[in-house]
């Protein structure tokens, strides 16, 4: 049992030692998320600047999507067929 008391004892003035060093380390790491997450923000209210060059580009794919549709359901192979 004293052992254990002794061992107790130990771990306690090693996590109080390093108790300032690692709260620095957590607050560093916290910082660094915070930095990521507020650039991260701040991309993607940049993105709507390019709003028309997006509208556009949508747009033709939109149009590109819509040609090949008509296209298939024209085509024979691609249609419907009648059953009498």
């Amino acid at each position: 049992m004293p052992r254990v008391v002794e061992d107790l004892k130990t771990k306690k003035a090693w996590f109080e030692a390093n108790q300032a060093r690692v709260t620095a380390e957590n607050v560093k790491k916290a910082e660094s998320e915070i930095q990521r997450l507020t650039n991260t923000a701040k991309a993607d209210i940049a993105i709507p600047s390019n709003e028309a060059e997006a509208e556009s580009t949508s747009t033709s794919q939109v149009d590109a999507m819509e040609k090949s549709d008509d296209a298939s359901e024209q085509s024979p192979e691609g249609g419907e067929s009648e059953s009498s």
